[in-house]
């Protein structure tokens, strides 16, 4: 009935110093900063097949219920825009896109919101931020930036993302805590060099009869919402942690977990 319109989704950030925000297909990780987060926009193209006029309707589910139900028309070119409002707390929304007067299926997506544990500004000359607070869960994580890795000066932050089988975002089925959470900005700040990202675990949160020679870090395909375990991980048993190298750090979110049996 109206094929293509769902299929080209396109997230647009607002300001880079107020909202750092991943352009994917299916998730989108928000964090939250001290300034006011600008609004997620949502572009909805229908390639090939334009029809205007048409109405498309997007409702945001957060961890206390319903928030948001707002709906734009297509133009001339079949697309439609939405400015979702920004999150004002940290959790895990569901946002669910439909054409109510087609045969177009749901589309659903997630918006990961979190307070940074740990953001740090990092110039040419390289630098680390970590999260240092005990009484952070992401206490013991940390980025890595080499000299040269990135032209200019970049914020990095870090935070954490409790895993709940009742959100949107379902933990792995393996996992053993909560994800953490890496990003940075300005948007348009390319990374020209390699990054080291350091994930904790605690051996206390293995479950019954796993060793810890059985855990693995996943990773979240931001396009498919699937759990995949992060290629080229490294673990150290003795410091409790796993150690990833990235080129690419828009809204990562990796969690530890164990091997399936």
């Amino acid at each position: 009935d109206f094929p293509g319109l769902l299929e080209g989704i396109e997230v647009r950030p607002g300001s880079p110093a107020q909202l750092v925000a991943v352009a994917a297909v299916r998730w989108v990780a928000v964090v939250l900063g001290d300034a006011p987060p600008a609004p997620v926009v949502l572009v909805l193209d229908a390639f090939d097949n334009p029809v205007p006029d048409r109405l498309v309707r997007a409702q945001v589910e957060g961890p206390d219920g319903p928030e948001q139900d707002l709906s734009a028309s297509t133009g001339a070119e079949g697309s439609a825009t939405l400015a979702l409002a920004p999150p004002s707390s940290t959790g895990v929304r569901q946002v669910v896109l439909t054409v109510p007067d087609s045969t177009v299926p749901a589309l659903e997506y997630g918006m990961v919101v979190v307070a940074p544990a740990a953001a740090g500004l990092v110039g040419a000359e390289g630098g680390e931020v970590q999260v240092s607070d005990p009484a952070s869960p992401a206490t013991g994580a940390a980025i890595l930036v080499a000299p040269g890795s990135v032209e200019e000066s970049v914020v990095f932050t870090i935070g954490s993302l409790a895993l709940d089988p009742g959100l949107p975002l379902a933990p792995p089925e393996t996992a053993i805590a909560g994800a953490f959470v890496f990003d940075y900005g300005p948007e348009d700040a390319p990374l020209t060099g390699p990054i080291v990202l350091v994930i904790p675990y605690s051996e206390a949160d293995l479950p019954a009869g796993a060793a810890e020679e059985d855990m693995i870090l996943f990773l979240l395909d931001r396009e498919t919402g699937a759990w995949v375990e992060a290629v080229g991980a490294a673990q150290d048993t003795v410091a409790n942690t796993f150690t990833l190298t990235v080129t690419e750090l828009r809204g990562l979110i990796l969690a530890p977990g164990v091997k399936r049996r």
